[in-house]
C-alpha cells in the first residue's frame, strides 16, 4: 500500500482568557489516484486537551460516492482501530460537504485512508485539527450555577411574560473571534420558525464550552460561515450558550440555506438513538418558550416559512427543512409533538395534558371514532358527565379540541369531565400523524396543550378493572343447539382485594357455540380479515364480528368464537391486533 506523508500546512495559537491554550493546525489530503489515497499526519499542536477536533470539508457532486477512514495513534507505529468517518447531513450543501470527529487527547498521529466508491474522488479534502483548550474548572462551575434563574439584567432581554432563561455569552465561553469585529455585519430577521438541531458529537464530553469552540472552528474555518451557524446551543447539563454574534434576531446559517425567519438551537450530542438529559430538554423548553412568547407564536400549529416556501410547524427539527438530514436524531425528533405543547404551557402556566386510549391506556397512539382519556391539572371547573346523545360539546364549562397536523381544527364530544380527567370522542376527521389536543377549562381557567399521535387503528380492549390490565369487560354468548342464547360473565371480583378476577370459561355439550364478547376502541376503522387477527394463548382465533357496539359511541365491539380445545388450559392471555398494532393484553380463564 503507497503511504503519503503530508507535513502541516499551517498551524497557529490564540490563547483567550477562558482557554488553557488554543491552536489549529490545517493540512489537505489530494489524491494519487482515481480510486484512493492516504495520509499519515503528526499532529504539532501543542497540549491537546481536553480533547482534539477534527474538521473536514469538501466539495461535492451529487453522483459522487467515497468512503474516509480514519485511525489514531500516540507514536507513528502503533494504531487504533481504524473508523469511517461519517459524512454530517447537515453540512450537505450544493457544492460542499464536511464531517467532524473528536479525538482523544494524547493521539499525535492521524492516519486516512479515502477510497472511491462511484463517481470521482474530491479534488482535496481540508482537515483542520483544532485544540480548543481546557476551559477553566471554576468557569464551567459558574456556567452551570447561571442555570438556576432567570435573566434580569439588560432592557432588551424581556419582552414578553416570560423572561430569557440565563445564556453564557461568546466572551464567557471563549469564542476565539472575540465579538467577530472584523467579520462581514451581520444580518437580523423576522422570526417566524424555531429549528431544533443536534451538532452530531460525543455525548459524554465534560468540558462542553471546549466543545462550542470546536462547533464555532468547523463552521468558521471548515465550512467558511461568517460564525458560529447557530443562535444558541445547549449541552447535556442545561448550560445554554449565545450561539452567533449579534444578539436577538440576529439570522443564523443552519437551515439548509433558507435562515431567514428561523432561530437555530442545537443540542450538543448525538440523539439519534438517545434521548436528551432531562436538563437538555428543561432548558430547550425554556429558550423556546420565551422566543414564542416574545414574537407571540402558536407553537403547535404550522405556518408558510417564507424562505423555503414551505408549510412548516412553528417549532421544526433541521429535517423538516429542504435539505436532506437526519438532524436533529430520530428520539430528538420524535419528541418535538410533545415539546410544542409544553411550550405553549409553559407560555400559558398551564399543566400538560397525557391523553391515552380510554380502553387500554397505552401512550402510542390513538385512533379517529374512538375514547380517549386525557390527564392533567385544572381541566375543568367541577365534574360532570353526559346524559344524552348525541355527545356534548361542553361540560362544567370544559371544551377540547384537537388540532392536527394540516391545521385543521375539530371540537372533540365529551363523555366526561373533572379537574383532574376528560373522557372525550376523538372526531372522525383529524389527519393521521401528529396533533395537539387543547383543553379549555372555561372561563377564569387556562388552556392546557398536549400530544396525540393519530393513526387509523389503535386496538384497545375496554377490562373490568378499568385500567387496561388483567380481565376483559366482556361477556360469555353460550349459544345451544336449539337456538336458546344465554350470557355469562368472564370476570368475578375478589372481595378481599376488590378487584375483579377471571372466571372460568366451562364448556357444555358438544352442541353448544361459545362466543367471547370483547368491547374496546379504536379497531372499527381497519375491520377486515385482512386487517384484524386475534392471538389467545398463542393460537389464532377467527373474528366473527368487529364493529361499532350498539347505541355506545366509541365503542367497538369484537365476537370471538372459541374452540373446544381450549378447556382446561387455564389461564390465557388475548390480544388484538389491527393492521400490524397490538392492544393491551387481557386474561381469559379456562
Amino acid at each position: 500500500m503507497l503511504l503519503v506523508i503530508l507535513l502541516p500546512v499551517a498551524a497557529s495559537s490564540q490563547p483567550t482568557s477562558t482557554q488553557s491554550s488554543f491552536g489549529r493546525q490545517r493540512f489537505q489530503l489530494e489524491p494519487l489516484g482515481d480510486d484512493w489515497f492516504s495520509a499519515t499526519i503528526p499532529v504539532t499542536l501543542a497540549s491537546p486537551a481536553p480533547f482534539l477536533v477534527a474538521g473536514h470539508s469538501w466539495s461535492r457532486r451529487s453522483s459522487d460516492q467515497f468512503t474516509i477512514e480514519l485511525r489514531t495513534g500516540v507514536d507513528g507505529v502503533i494504531w487504533g482501530d481504524w473508523v469511517k468517518v461519517e459524512v454530517d447531513p447537515d453540512t450537505v450543501e450544493n457544492d460542499s460537504a464536511g464531517s467532524l470527529v473528536f479525538i482523544e487527547m494524547g493521539v499525535r498521529y492521524l492516519q486516512y485512508h479515502v477510497k472511491r466508491e462511484a463517481g470521482h474522488l474530491p479534488h482535496q479534502i481540508k482537515v483542520d485539527l483544532v485544540n480548543p483548550g481546557q476551559t477553566p474548572e471554576e468557569l464551567r462551575r459558574q456556567h452551570l450555577q447561571r442555570m438556576s434563574g432567570d435573566e434580569t439584567s439588560g432592557p432588551t432581554l424581556k419582552f414578553g411574560a416570560l423572561p430569557r432563561p440565563p445564556v453564557v455569552s461568546r466572551t464567557e465561553w471563549g469564542c476565539p473571534d472575540g465579538q467577530g469585529t472584523s467579520r462581514p455585519p451581520v444580518s437580523y430577521t423576522t422570526v417566524t420558525h424555531l429549528i431544533v438541531h443536534h451538532t452530531a458529537g460525543s455525548n459524554s464530553a465534560t468540558d462542553w464550552a471546549a466543545v462550542v469552540r470546536a462547533v464555532w472552528n468547523f463552521h468558521f474555518y471548515d465550512r467558511g460561515y461568517i460564525d458560529i451557524g447557530y443562535n444558541y446551543l445547549i449541552d447535556p447539563n442545561g448550560v445554554i450558550y449565545e450561539g452567533r454574534s449579534g444578539g436577538d434576531n440576529v439570522q443564523g446559517a443552519h437551515f439548509s440555506g433558507v435562515n431567514g425567519g428561523t432561530l437555530g438551537v442545537a443540542m450538543l450530542g448525538t440523539y439519534s438513538g438517545v434521548a436528551p438529559t432531562a436538563a437538555a430538554a428543561a432548558s430547550l423548553l425554556r429558550i423556546l418558550a420565551w422566543k414564542t412568547d416574545q414574537r407571540n407564536l402558536t407553537p403547535y400549529r404550522s405556518a408558510l416559512h417564507t424562505a423555503s416556501g414551505l408549510m412548516l410547524p412553528v417549532i421544526s427539527g433541521h429535517r423538516d427543512g429542504p435539505g436532506a438530514t437526519e438532524c436533529p436524531g430520530q428520539s430528538l425528533y420524535l419528541r418535538l409533538p410533545r415539546l410544542r405543547a409544553e411550550v405553549q404551557n409553559e407560555v400559558n402556566g398551564a399543566s400538560y395534558v397525557a391523553a391515552v386510549s380510554a380502553a387500554s391506556f397505552a401512550v402510542e397512539a390513538v385512533a379517529p371514532d374512538s375514547i380517549v382519556a386525557a390527564f392533567g391539572h385544572n381541566l375543568a371547573a367541577g365534574t360532570s358527565t353526559a346524559s344524552t346523545l348525541p355527545l356534548p360539546e361542553q361540560l362544567a364549562g370544559s371544551s377540547v379540541r384537537i388540532v392536527d397536523r394540516l391545521n385543521e381544527e375539530f371540537v372533540a364530544p365529551l363523555f366526561h369531565v373533572s379537574p383532574g380527567q376528560v373522557n372525550l370522542l376523538l372526531p372522525s376527521g383529524p389527519a393521521v400523524g401528529p396533533a395537539t389536543i387543547l383543553v379549555d377549562s372555561g372561563p377564569g381557567g387556562k388552556l392546557a396543550a398536549g400530544s396525540l399521535h393519530i393513526v387509523l387503528a389503535a386496538p384497545g380492549i375496554f377490562t373490568a378493572n378499568s385500567d387496561g390490565q388483567g380481565a376483559p369487560a366482556a361477556i360469555l354468548l353460550r349459544l345451544t343447539a336449539s337456538g336458546v342464547i344465554t350470557y355469562e360473565p368472564v370476570s368475578t371480583v375478589d372481595p378481599a382485594s376488590g378487584r375483579w378476577l377471571p372466571l372460568t370459561v366451562k364448556f357444555g355439550p358438544p352442541t353448544e357455540q361459545l362466543f367471547l364478547v370483547l368491547f374496546g376502541t379504536g379497531m372499527r376503522r381497519l375491520n377486515t380479515n385482512e386487517k384484524v387477527s386475534v392471538l389467545l394463548g398463542g393460537q389464532s382465533l377467527p373474528v366473527s364480528f368487529l364493529g361499532p357496539a350498539p347505541l355506545f359511541q366509541g365503542v367497538d365491539q369484537v365476537n370471538l368464537s372459541l374452540p373446544r380445545d381450549l378447556a382446561g388450559r387455564g389461564r390465557l392471555s388475548l390480544a388484538i391486533f389491527v393492521d400490524g398494532r397490538s392492544s393491551n393484553q387481557v386474561v381469559v380463564e379456562f
